[in-house]
């Protein structure tokens, strides 16, 4: 009687869960018939139509971004969930200068094992509070003494840009990989101290692994059926993100505990001209 009892049960709470988004779909219907966008299939969206490759999915969002561009938005569907992409300035300023509206959409979770729940990934009073604690590291004299890091690694990507077209013989490239590995090196430099070598050793594991972890989560994006955490724990994608996690996640350690190993090691003068600066 007992498991009769939570057979019927669990049934009743999937099915009050499933009518609960069914009506949730039916209102965001509704909501978005004003906003254009390409035709969707129901409960499928226009999720069958997405790229599998990351930069082929960029390449397509930017030509629907042409074919919309007299209008300030368009969506897509993914599934049963849709997504406004805001492609004019008045409309991205009045989102990205709200302090009100920060509540991120449920996709960001995707992020959370990565991430954790940072600036980028929180909401409410942790989101505020994370603001106001990095708000002083963005001051200009502190990025001023960050102005050698960019210079060096600027000279390192055009280093790297020229060896690649006499490479290849080509007039032109994809520049967006070779950006973000530049990014990749600054960010490491100036935020944790450290140099990766991003792009010079793309090789190297932390380099890929931080390839593969963005691809995993675009991959999880365009795909409704990982939108369920049950689903996708069962997926290939799952431990390859595992794999992924395991080497940044050490590498971040590795550096946090080093640099805690320094502090300790400083006398107490230079202990207070390190919190000064």
């Amino acid at each position: 009687m007992l498991l009769v009892a939570t057979v019927i049960l669990a049934s009743c709470f999937l099915t009050a869960k499933l009518w609960k988004r069914l009506a949730k779909y039916v209102m965001d219907l509704f909501t978005m018939r004003n906003i254009i966008g390409p035709a969707q299939l129901p409960l499928v969206g226009n999720a069958h139509q997405f790229e599998y490759g990351g930069a082929a999915f960029y390449r397509q969002i930017m030509e629907l971004g042409r074919q919309y561009q007299d209008h300030p938005m368009f969506r897509i569907w993914v599934g049963i969930y849709p997504i406004v992409v805001l492609q004019k300035a008045k409309s991205v300023e009045s989102i990205l200068s709200s302090s009100k509206h920060i509540t991120k959409a449920f996709q960001y979770d995707f992020l959370h094992t990565w991430l954790g729940t940072g600036l980028l990934t929180s909401a409410g009073e942790k989101w505020h509070s994370r603001r106001k604690m990095l708000t002083p590291a963005f001051h200009f004299s502190i990025l001023q003494d960050f102005c050698p890091v960019f210079s060096e690694q600027s000279r390192v990507l055009l280093q790297v840009l020229d060896d690649q077209l006499d490479a290849d013989g080509q007039a032109e490239l994809d520049i967006f990989p070779y950006m973000g590995r530049c990014a990749l090196d600054i960010i490491c430099e100036t935020a944790m101290g450290c140099q990766v070598h991003a792009q010079t050793e793309q090789n190297s594991e932390y380099v890929t692994s931080v390839a593969n972890m963005s691809e995993i989560v675009m991959r999880r994006l365009k795909n409704p059926l990982y939108y369920s955490e049950s689903l996708f724990a069962r997926s290939r994608l799952s431990a390859e993100q595992n794999a992924c996690l395991g080497v940044m996640h050490a590498f971040t350690t590795g550096v946090i505990a080093e640099r805690r190993a320094d502090f300790a090691a400083m006398s107490e003068e230079e202990r207070r001209d390190q919190m000064a600066t």
